[in-house]
């Protein structure tokens, strides 16, 4: 059984593809560690919190998934030595 709707709400679907087509991007400018900053490695972490978030709420099964992966991220021990 399908507990989703077939059309996503208003801008969900675009933003969602969005999202998408920036995590390509990111990957393919930032494929080595050199690429990263403090900074941008810290603000591409919050993204992800921020991302497993939105799925927790969308469908029952992902809940669990998502929110376990946003802890891991929030609560990862190399988190705090980015400061």
């Amino acid at each position: 059984m399908n507990v989703l709707p077939t059309t996503a709400g208003p801008g969900v679907a675009e933003q969602a593809e969005a999202l998408a087509d920036m995590a390509c991007e990111l990957h393919d400018v930032a494929i080595t560690s050199a690429s990263w900053s403090a900074a941008a490695l810290e603000d591409a972490v919050e993204a992800m919190e921020t991302t497993a978030l939105a799925p927790a709420v969308a469908h029952p099964d992902a809940a669990a998934a998502m929110l376990a992966i946003g802890q891991q991220l929030a609560q990862h021990a190399w988190r705090r030595t980015l400061g």
